[in-house]
């Protein structure tokens, strides 16, 4: 026997229930009372169910569509906001806020980078003195030396190697475009003639037609004289690197210029104090420099 759950099985019920009267009627009347009401209640438990079962999957249907139509409702609705003319509008002012809020954050910017730019023009034309030259180390001193002659209008100016510069810490082209050595010597004591040999090896080795040696410090009489016996070598001692400062760093800035700042002032980076150095890492003008020891004798400050 299936249990009943649909209008088939409801009637395969009625034809079975007309079955088992005859049955029940031969049995005892108490008994057959009994079977009876229970086939009578099954029956109309399984009805019930039925209907039960069929009014909740139409609930569930009309659910569906109910929240189906909700939302398209609720879309129509968000549709016609968004092409309200308030809505509109309102993007438009949000746009527009944005917009300004970006060129005013790009303008920040802009002013921002021309007062760096200001100050660092009026940086790279301050006056520098004599003493300040004296505070920094030998590989300072000799970025230092490639500035002044760049500004000297000598063209090409590049540091030599580390290692193996033959007596030569830069080449250059000077301003009647001769090849030229220079050699940077920071020390403390008096430079000799060792110097003058040096810078003279200096020229064979780059093919220069001339040289400078710069120190702020002074010559001997021996270096004088035997740079003498060559017009091509020009000593720079403390006096003259003094008065080439100032003509090159004047205490008068220039009025700030965009199109040279971008030329030469740029790229260009100050002097900064360097970590002191360990015996073996000291730079190429220093007491325990690696570039042949030329200047091992010799003290710095």
């Amino acid at each position: 026997m299936t249990w009943p759950n649909s209008r088939r099985d409801d009637g395969c019920g009625a034809v079975f229930g007309i079955g088992v009267v005859p049955l029940v009627a031969g049995l005892d009347n108490a008994l057959g009372l009994g079977v009876l009401a229970w086939i009578i209640g099954f029956f109309v438990w399984a009805l019930i169910s039925a209907t039960i079962q069929t009014w909740r999957e139409s609930a569930r249907k009309q659910a569906a569509r109910d929240e189906t139509a909700h939302a398209d409702a609720q879309r129509q609705e968000q549709q016609r906001q968004w092409n309200s003319p308030e809505a509109v509008e309102q993007r438009r002012l949000e746009a527009e806020r944005d917009r300004a809020e970006a060129e005013a954050h790009e303008r920040r910017r802009e002013a921002k980078e021309e007062l760096r730019a200001r100050q660092k023009w009026v940086q790279y034309h301050a006056y520098m003195r004599i003493e300040e030259v004296d505070g920094m180390d030998g590989r300072q001193f000799e970025r230092f030396i490639k500035t002044l002659f760049e500004r000297l209008d000598h063209k090409n100016v590049r540091e030599t190697p580390a290692s193996g510069d033959q007596g030569g810490d830069l080449v250059c082209d000077s301003p009647d475009n001769k090849k030229t050595v220079v050699q940077a010597k920071r020390w403390q004591g008096r430079v000799g003639n060792s110097a003058i040999m040096e810078v003279l090896g200096a020229m064979l080795y780059y093919k220069a037609e001339g040289a400078f040696v710069t120190t702020n410090s002074t010559f001997t009489k021996a270096a004088r004289d035997l740079a003498r016996l060559d017009p091509r070598i020009h000593l720079v001692d403390r006096t003259e690197l003094a008065e080439m400062i100032r003509r090159v760093f004047p205490r008068e800035v220039p009025e700030f210029d965009r199109e040279k700042y971008d030329q030469f002032v740029k790229d260009w980076q100050p002097f900064q104090p360097e970590a002191p150095a360990t015996p073996n890492t000291v730079g190429r003008s220093g007491h325990h420099t690696g570039r042949r020891g030329r200047h091992r004798r010799r003290r710095r400050w």
